[in-house]
């Protein structure tokens, strides 16, 4: 059983769910690592909360980006 999907629009879709995915578990892990190595540090540091704003703004903008009817 082959699963192709060919609307360009749902690769990009699910190309956006699977990068959110990796984005989210590479600041989960970098927040368990921290708190790991001193447990009475805050979950993530003001730097690490800035670059995560960051990534998350960028994230929801790809959402609102038009594409191109076919």
């Amino acid at each position: 059983m082959t699963f192709l999907i060919t609307n360009i629009k749902y690769q990009i879709i699910i190309s956006l769910i699977v990068f959110g995915f990796i984005l989210g578990s590479y600041w989960t892990w970098k927040a368990v690592n921290r708190l790991y190595k001193n447990p009475s540090a805050t979950v993530i540091s003001k730097k690490q909360s800035y670059w995560l704003m960051g990534c998350f703004q960028i994230y929801l903008l790809l959402f609102f980006l038009e594409y191109p009817v076919q």
